[in-house]
């Protein structure tokens, strides 16, 4: 028990520590120094030591070896600064085993800011651990079937078009190859929300290869994008690159393309592809896949997505809902 407190916080501290020991996480108490001057009986039960081991620094000796320094900078710091200290790290158990625990420390100020006590918790995580290993294991499961799906049709497709011009398969191939491009992001993510400028990055590399980047520019915020939406983003970046590279403003050595997006307003992003300096354009009389696909966006984006034939240069504009992030 803390000699510098009042009774009443001693007898408020007694209370809550007949009542710590009634719970299944490690919790103890801590001067302002971070001499450690009790624990609850869980403590105890889990470390097999005794509280002569383990009183004041003691505790360093159930921290595994390779985390205590990283532990120690830690609660050092904390210590000196009066600010929370949390962390994961592998505490000893009775038998010798270790096992992942949540470390959260907090500090209890008087009210001048000083620190009063400290009060700590230790939470084992073992199963969440092992939840998150299980999940590891399936995505990359997934990951490797999707790769050798693609890889299938990609076989399938070259015998498929083996009669037709080259210039068919070729299309079909890099189509796949973006699809591709955009499962290697997701898998990079494990199937999570991907930033848009990632996204962007990633489509337009190859106009970066086979262009000066002085013609290419990209503005934009950090914008999060669903798992799901990724690959949409993904094949109609890939159909304006090609149309820029075929018929459009990279197809001269003057042409330029602008990819620019502002920070979602009300949760509404609008991103806008503009080409200027290539060849005249003309409205098509048909839409091609590529426009389809692009125009296709916009609806399972729960958005629109517009194409502008201008005469000095195509200019795409995608409106999506959508969530913002922060800059990494």
């Amino acid at each position: 028990m803390n000699p510098d407190f009042s009774d009443e916080l001693l007898e408020g501290e007694k209370q809550f520590q007949l009542l710590a020991d009634c719970v299944p996480q490690l919790m103890w108490l801590a001067n302002p120094d971070g001499w450690i001057y009790w624990y609850n009986k869980r403590c105890y039960e889990y470390s097999g030591a005794t509280p002569e081991q383990i009183a004041g620094w003691g505790w360093r000796a159930v921290i595994d070896p390779d985390a205590l320094p990283a532990v120690m900078e830690g609660w050092t710091r904390s210590i000196a600064t009066g600010e929370p200290f949390e962390m994961v790290f592998p505490l000893k158990a009775a038998d010798g085993s270790f096992h992942p625990f949540l470390s959260r420390v907090q500090p209890l100020k008087d009210d001048q800011g000083s620190v009063l006590r400290w009060f700590g918790t230790n939470t084992d995580i073992s199963e969440q651990k092992r939840a998150e290993e299980r999940l590891q294991f399936l995505l990359n499961e997934l990951n490797h079937r999707v790769k050798n799906t693609l890889a299938t049709v990609q076989a399938i497709a070259s015998q498929s078009f083996r009669t037709l011009p080259r210039e068919n398969f070729e299309t079909f191939h890099d189509r796949l190859v973006a699809l591709s491009r955009a499962h290697d992001l997701l898998m990079q993510k494990n199937w999570e929300a991907t930033d848009l400028r990632e996204i962007v990055r990633q489509s337009v590399a190859p106009l970066g290869a086979k262009r000066p980047d002085s013609r290419l520019a990209i503005e934009g915020p950090a914008v999060l994008i669903a798992a799901d939406r990724a690959a949409p983003w993904s094949m109609a970046l890939h159909e304006l690159c090609t149309n820029a590279l075929k018929h459009g403003a990279f197809k001269t050595d003057a042409g330029q393309v602008r990819i620019a997006w502002d920070a979602p307003q009300r949760g509404q992003l609008r991103f806008r592809w503009s080409e200027h300096g290539g060849p005249p354009v003309t409205v098509p009389q048909h839409r091609g896949f590529g426009s389809r696909l692009i125009e296709s966006l916009g609806r399972e984006l729960a958005g629109s997505a517009n194409l502008e034939f201008e005469p000095d240069g195509l200019i795409c504009t995608i409106d999506a809902p959508v969530h913002a992030i922060k800059d990494p």
